[in-house]
């Protein structure tokens, strides 16, 4: 004597009170409502019509008012509802390729006479995801380095035996995603022995490997010959470089010249032996001018030593040649007079030689080199013993060397 049920809805509202632990209740007519003596009660008819629901016809809209709520333990979920209709529980089996369900529905009948009883329900879903998904993978990162200077080297060659498969790396680092699963790989790059390894590739993981590549021997030689050549490049350059500083521009073209025979294109070399021969003629110019200066002065044995400079740096040189035999003629000494021969009555210097030996002094005096210029005066005042000049400047001359010898 129920309503004919044309169709069932219902809305209901769900609360989580923990990751665990879910609450739901709801509204629904058709199968949610319930015209039995216990289960009427869950029905909006009651509500509305109070205990005159027992004696009339039942509502076709009337809507039934049900609670439920569910536990999880992992894959395992408890879960319970009731309605106005009937009472269900059962537990939930979730793994990611399948669902079982074991539940009792109609829990109330285990309370009621016979013919009712409660009924077992056995669910199972399958999904398609085993199909769906693909091969597990992990990765790896090799990392590749010298063996000695641990400094990481780029463009090495990696096979991967398995798979046979070759990649080559454009950096030092090379990562690569692998079905999981062992396999070989093979590191090679020229002028370095190959490297082999056995690795494992494992699911979700990223495994950093480290590849210390050790030289050929041949490499090794061509090193440490490049390194000897680069030694020596170094040190004949600093060596051109003091030989040049000081002078010596011979032995100085001789180093950069063994420097641009190990390295062609040194810049430095090349250089430096561009201002050797302009160096030479100024070198040359300064020592002549020097050396002329000393044979003025009477000074040979220095304008001696500055004329040997200029044939140091050019040994052709015919003025410098003509000099050094014309003073090592002055500065012989004279030759003794042979018998009854009375020796050679020497000059005495005119006025204007003994003025000229005088200015000396005081050039002497002025560039304050006071015992030189004690000499020159000396000497003018041996000549002429009146000379006014030379006899002001003697006493102011020694007055000077008095104080600087810490005199009073």
């Amino acid at each position: 004597g129920r309503p004919w049920e044309l169709f069932s809805t219902y809305i209901a509202m769900q609360k989580s009170f923990a990751p665990v632990f879910n609450v739901v209740v709801g509204l629904g007519r058709g199968r949610f409502v319930g015209y039995g003596p216990r289960s009427h009660i869950f029905n909006t008819d009651l509500f509305v019509l109070g205990e005159e629901y027992m004696t009339r016809s039942h509502s076709w809209w009337a809507f039934g008012i049900f609670f439920g709520g569910s536990i999880k333990a992992g894959p395992v979920e408890l879960i319970a509802e009731i309605d106005g209709r009937d009472g269900n529980a059962g537990i939930r089996y979730r793994h990611k390729y399948f669902t079982g369900t074991l539940a009792v529905t109609k829990c109330e009948h285990f309370w009621s006479p016979e013919p009712f009883s409660p009924r077992f329900t056995l669910g199972v879903e399958a999904t398609n995801r085993a199909l769906m998904e693909g091969p597990q993978v992990g990765s790896i990162e090799c990392v590749i380095r010298d063996y000695t200077s641990k400094q990481p080297l780029v463009g090495a060659v990696i096979d991967i035996k398995e798979m046979n498969k070759r990649y080559k790396t454009k950096g030092s680092t090379f990562s690569l995603s692998l079905p999981v699963g062992n396999y070989t790989i093979a590191i090679s790059k020229p002028n370095y022995e190959d490297y082999m390894a056995k690795i494992s590739v494992k699911k979700g993981m990223k495994s950093k490997l480290i590849f210390n590549l050790k030289k050929t021997e041949e490499a090794r030689r061509k090193e440490t010959a490049l390194l000897e050549k680069e030694k020596n490049i170094k040190a004949n350059f600093e060596k051109g470089k003091i030989y040049y500083s000081e002078g010596n521009l011979d032995e100085a073209k001789a180093a950069f010249e063994a420097v641009l025979s190990l390295d062609p294109s040194h810049k430095g070399a090349q250089d430096y032996l561009a201002k050797i021969e302009p160096r030479r003629k100024e070198l040359i110019s300064v020592y002549s001018a020097e050396a002329r200066s000393r044979t003025q002065a009477k000074d040979y044995a220095k304008a001696i030593e500055f004329w040997n400079k200029v044939l140091g740096l050019d040994p052709a040189n015919s003025e410098a040649k003509t000099a050094v035999a014309n003073l090592k003629k002055k500065m012989a000494p004279p030759k003794k007079p042979s018998g009854g021969t009375k020796p050679p009555v020497a000059k005495k210097p005119t006025k204007a030689q003994i003025n000229a030996l005088y200015k000396k002094g005081v050039s002497y005096f002025t560039s304050e080199k006071y015992s030189e210029a004690l000499k020159i005066f000396k000497q003018v005042l041996a000549l002429d013993p009146n000379h006014a000049g030379a006899k002001d400047y003697k006493k102011r001359t020694e007055a000077r060397l008095k104080i600087l010898q810490g005199g009073g």
